[in-house]
């Protein structure tokens, strides 16, 4: 039988055909047998996908020989980088370990405050950024015990983190930072009396005074001053029982014979002045 060459680069044979030509492929296309003519890597029509290579059959699947040659793949340890910024999970575990510790609402607070603005900072606290930090907190003019209550929350944060694992190591390792020991300031007693002087003669003038007394002659904190209670006030030796004081701490307090009248004043005219 004759060879017809078509327009496309085929050849046409009958259906009736023993066996292929050598060097020929065959597919079913509408009852005939097309073959492609001439070397496999001369095949004209676009789109047309190459056979696979080591296939034992047209029809059967093919095995894919890997490329002769030395192939590395890429080892996930190194594609994997070991984050630089401890995680907000581990700032949140950080604060909840200090929150079971004992530490106050206001310590925490303290807390999340500084390692949020370590986070807006910079998101890799190396030894040279932490420096940094602690550079603008200058450059700003923050007061010194200010600084220094910045210093010991990131000190506490990444020791802790070095102890969880979380860090191999903390930034701040050979950095130090002192505060200048100056004397509070304090009030001139001109300036207690004339603050004395403006109180009226009402019942929240006579609780005003009393209360400037007690922070001035026993030296309490606001938040003392706020929790104390009725049955607190020791009359016989003019003490004052403070409760929950600075890191939770309970202390005794005098006050002074003026003070004394004050609170005894202010609880005559109280309008319930039994033990709460």
């Amino acid at each position: 039988m004759r060879v017809r060459r078509t327009s496309a680069g085929r050849c046409r044979l009958g259906p009736n055909i023993p066996t292929e030509p050598k060097g020929f492929s065959a597919e079913p296309s509408g009852g005939l047998l097309e073959w492609r003519c001439g070397p496999v890597a001369q095949w004209i029509e676009p789109g047309t996908p190459k056979p696979l290579v080591g296939g034992s059959i047209p029809s059967g699947p093919a095995t894919l020989h890997q490329p002769r040659g030395l192939y590395v793949s890429p080892s996930p340890e190194h594609d994997q980088k070991a984050p630089a910024h401890p995680q907000p999970e581990s700032i949140d575990a950080f604060l909840l370990t200090k929150q079971i510790a004992g530490c106050t609402s206001t310590t925490l607070k303290a807390y999340r405050w500084w390692l949020d603005q370590l986070a807006v900072f910079t998101n890799e606290p190396t030894a040279l950024t932490m420096r940094t930090f602690f550079a603008r907190l200058q450059e700003r003019g923050l007061s010194p015990s200010r600084q220094h209550q910045a210093y010991r929350t990131l000190k506490t944060f990444f020791r802790w983190c070095v102890e969880t694992g979380v860090l191999k190591d903390t930034p701040l390792r050979g950095f130090t930072m002192r505060t200048p020991k100056t004397l509070p300031q304090v009030p001139s007693d001109d300036d207690l009396r004339a603050v004395l002087a403006a109180c009226p003669k009402t019942v929240e003038g006579i609780r005003n005074r009393a209360m400037l007394l007690v922070l001035a002659d026993a030296g309490l904190r606001a938040s003392e001053l706020l929790r104390l209670l009725v049955e607190d006030w020791r009359a016989a030796d003019r003490g004052l029982f403070v409760r929950s004081g600075k890191g939770r701490k309970d202390r005794v307090a005098f006050i002074c014979p003026t003070t004394t009248r004050a609170l005894k004043t202010w609880l005559s005219r109280h309008s319930s002045p039994a033990p709460e």
